[in-house]
């Protein structure tokens, strides 16, 4: 799979104050297997208008990606035969991800997910999504994970994060719930139609979005903004705990409205 993911990316702070926006970007979504391929579309490892870097995840040192995320899957006894990445590109050399997606695949079907999280701290953490009998995630499962990384100062680090995942040859979709003690806090969600990648393709989006990169840090602390101006509680950040990998616990039938 090398495709071009045109995606809308959604979120809904439900409470204390509601706050929504969407906005539109591109990502690449891509088989680690076919990582070299990219060099067709793009820069690997190089500066370019647009490029991608293997430091940008997993060790951060540039090292394989494929040989990183094995090796955190083998614990778990995750095997999959291919492992699908869906990630921001850099554009004139800057990205920031809030988020990346590995889909780790067998068969063709989904057996996990790693949702490889990164917060304006530069600090990550990685949440590792699976059902413990490795059966396939289904698009209509919800698994449970704990909330323990810092991301935005207006949400503590508390609560449970709900996953929703699924992929095919022309669409994927990522969507993470958070609830803390009183119920649902916020939504969120990127669904993705896929098409083929190549040079063509991305000149077209990187026409229609010539810093979608900034855009994506500038919208964040846009909304931090708004949340302040609506006087949401602002929390200091706390020390980023020494684990670095959390896995979900278990998969959830209904939740508490």
């Amino acid at each position: 799979m090398l495709k071009l993911a045109k995606a809308k990316v959604w979120h809904k702070r439900l409470k204390p104050r509601v706050n929504e926006f969407s906005y539109k970007v591109f990502y690449l979504c891509f088989s680690l297997r076919e990582i070299e391929a990219l060099k067709d579309s793009l820069k690997l490892d190089k500066f370019g208008i647009l490029s991608f870097y293997n430091k940008d995840h997993g060790a951060r040192d540039g090292s394989s990606l494929k040989s990183w995320i094995l090796d955190l899957l083998k614990p778990y006894e995750i095997e999959p035969d291919d492992i699908v990445l869906l990630s921001y590109p850099r554009v004139f050399g800057y990205v920031f991800n809030p988020v990346s997606f590995w889909y780790c695949l067998k068969n063709g079907e989904l057996i996990a997910v790693l949702a490889e999280v990164n917060n304006t701290f530069g600090e990550s953490h990685n949440y590792l999504v699976f059902h413990p009998d490795k059966r396939p995630i289904q698009p209509g499962d919800k698994l449970v994970a704990e909330k323990v990384f810092h991301v935005s100062p207006f949400v503590k680090v508390e609560g449970n994060y709900t996953f929703s995942f699924g992929i095919n040859e022309t669409h994927c979709f990522g969507c993470i719930g958070h609830s803390d003690a009183e119920g649902k806090l916020l939504e969120t969600s990127v669904h993705c139609k896929l098409e083929n990648l190549t040079r063509k393709s991305l000149t077209k989006e990187l026409r229609n979005s010539p810093l979608m990169t900034l855009m994506v840090i500038s919208l964040i602390h846009w909304q931090a903004l708004k949340l302040f101006l609506k006087k949401v509680k602002y929390n200091i950040k706390p020390l980023q705990r020494d684990m670095k990998l959390t896995i979900t616990k278990q998969m959830v039938a209904h939740e508490k409205k």
